[in-house]
């Protein structure tokens, strides 16, 4: 089953590649707001001139500027402490520093999702059986989200495989008890996943806590294999530390944005449900606490009325978790449904995953004490979204661990079905229905699932690459580019026609309206360039409507 698993999973990922690479997606490092954009900069200073990121290298986004101005943030962020993580930049430097390009990054996380198919399946063998194995690398292959994040310059899918990586390395260490060699890798494995995501930290403590209480039950010596595993660990991470003494950063901080990422979302005015923000306490507190973490941890919680508050806010992310809703950031994975849609009917979401991931999880737990560190590591990762924020690309690493947890779900209730167990199945189908109906709960009134911003970011692209090739000679290709995009045109505002009345627009198609207006005024030109005045002049009286509805909106805005 796994390599019926690999192979569909690989037509899919050559199928989505084929329909979106002409479109807007592969050029979002283009949007100077983007993480993209950060990550782009960031591999190619690595790649060409800077390889120890000795100057300042992080982003100054609008939210960043909200805060305070660019000189302040020396000092709350220190100016050498690297930005973000540090696995990731260098891994793509290291690609463009032998010569490869964007497109090469892309086919190379496309193989590292295609990895985590092979991880989850060994995962599920070693801690299940070959039914759940099967099913596992199968649902794997077809996750949606997962071959979405490959597509683009985000670290999301190397977070997913480094940690799948660490969870499957130390089992196959309690495997062999006392080798040290296999301790020694366990602890490589968990090191590369604290350098792609520091809060991997939250996993590999507790793992090698509950690696010891596995090794006295068995009663194998367990000092010497955990010496091994944690020597490996801080050998793995001293490249960094090294780093950091020789350009003059605190040795021992992987990334500088805990203490901001904190603030942001876990003060008074946070709603979870939005994703990332900028807290209107953020200059405030920063320029106190001058971005210590402690300090700025304790005086975010203190905005709240009272700690109780706080807390209703982690259950409230936490809901935000429980919900099959992709929230976006930087990117929309609804707008990649509509930009590659021939493959839309194999794709695995979230809501299909969870509920049966919960039931998973309950039969689990009941067996062998291994299983603990697969529980972990989710659990490692709702820790980490709630005491953060919960947003589509942060989630992926632990909704993809869960898959092995959904496959013994689903295996164990069809097992119980065949085996004429109807009241036990009974009881576990009623678990997953009661989940689901929890996990499908819709989104807030007025909320729809693409936003104003995911129609505009790829619009704005594709209108800059259209006026590139048109400037460049290439009419038709330009034309060819702006009609694709145009696609995505909601069908709300693709039907108003000031002829036949008023129109009923939902907020959204109201506000992107101007975004497509530009979009088809660009067409007009190409059409004209044609020589093809009738599509001319549809696209210029397009632009006419679209133009007077973004008026119509500004005014009723004010």
């Amino acid at each position: 089953m796994l390599v019926v698993a690999l192979a569909l999973g690989a037509l899919i990922r050559v199928g989505n590649f084929l329909q979106v690479r002409n479109g807007p997606l592969p050029y979002f490092h283009t949007w100077t707001e983007s993480d993209m954009s950060f990550y782009e900069r960031w591999a190619r200073d690595v790649a060409t001139t800077d390889v120890l990121t000795s100057p300042r290298m992080r982003p100054y986004h609008t939210g960043h500027a909200a805060a305070g101005p660019e000189a302040a943030w020396d000092g709350w962020l220190g100016e050498r402490t690297f930005y973000q993580d540090p696995l990731y930049a260098y891994l793509v430097g290291a690609v463009y520093a032998a010569g490869g390009s964007r497109t090469t990054v892309f086919v190379l996380q496309g193989l590292l999702g295609l990895a985590c198919v092979a991880l989850l399946h060994a995962l599920a063998l070693r801690l299940f059986d070959p039914g759940v194995a099967g099913l596992t690398a199968l649902l794997a292959a077809l996750y949606g989200p997962l071959a979405f994040y490959e597509l683009f310059l985000l670290k999301p899918v190397l977070i997913t495989a480094t940690g799948l990586l660490a969870v499957l390395t130390s089992l196959r260490a309690l495997d062999t008890g006392a080798a040290r060699s296999r301790w020694a890798a366990a602890g490589v494995a968990c090191g590369l996943s604290i350098l792609a995501q520091s809060s991997a930290l939250l996993f590999v403590a507790p793992a090698g806590v509950a690696c010891g209480v596995l090794l006295n039950r068995r009663r194998e010596p367990w000092r010497g294999p955990l010496t091994a595993f944690a020597v490996a660990v801080l050998a793995t991470l001293s490249p960094v530390f090294v780093r950091n003494v020789a350009v003059g950063a605190p040795p021992f901080v992987l990334s500088a944005t805990g203490a901001w990422t904190f603030l942001n979302h876990n003060a008074e005015d946070y709603v979870p449900a939005v994703g990332d923000t900028v807290t209107r306490h953020a200059g405030e507190i920063l320029g106190r606490t001058q971005g210590r973490l402690a300090p700025t941890v304790l005086a975010t919680i203190r905005t709240h009325d009272s700690f109780a508050g706080w807390i209703g806010l982690l259950m409230r992310k936490l809901a935000v978790f429980w919900h099959w809703y992709e929230i976006p950031n930087n990117t929309s994975y609804y707008v990649y449904e509509r930009l590659a849609p021939h493959l839309d009917a194999l794709r695995v979401p979230f809501s299909f995953v969870a509920p049966l991931a919960l039931l998973g999880l309950l039969v689990a737990l009941r067996g062998p004490g291994e299983r603990v560190l697969l529980a972990l590591h989710v659990a490692a990762g709702v820790a980490t979204l709630v005491l953060f924020y919960s947003i589509s690309r942060l989630r992926l690493p632990t909704a993809v661990a869960l898959i092995p947890f959904a496959a013994l779900g689903l295996v164990t209730l069809l097992r119980n079905l065949r085996a004429r167990r109807f009241r036990t199945a009974a009881t576990q189908a009623a678990l997953v229905g009661a989940a689901a109906l929890l996990l499908l709960r819709p989104l807030p009134a007025g909320t729809q699932t693409i936003r104003v911003a995911d129609y505009g970011v790829p619009n704005d692209i594709t209108l800059y690459r259209a006026r590139d090739r048109a400037g460049a000679g290439d009419a038709e290709g330009a034309l060819e580019l702006l009609e694709a995009e145009l696609r995505l045109e909601p069908a709300d505002l693709a039907a108003a026609d000031p002829r036949a009345g008023a129109a009923r627009l939902s907020l959204t198609s109201a506000g992107a309206a101007g975004s497509f207006a530009k979009l088809h005024a660009a067409a007009a030109v190409c059409a004209e360039a044609l020589d093809r005045p009738d599509l001319m002049g549809a696209h210029r009286r397009r632009a006419a409507v679209l133009t007077t509805i973004e008026a119509q909106f500004a005014s009723a805005s004010r």
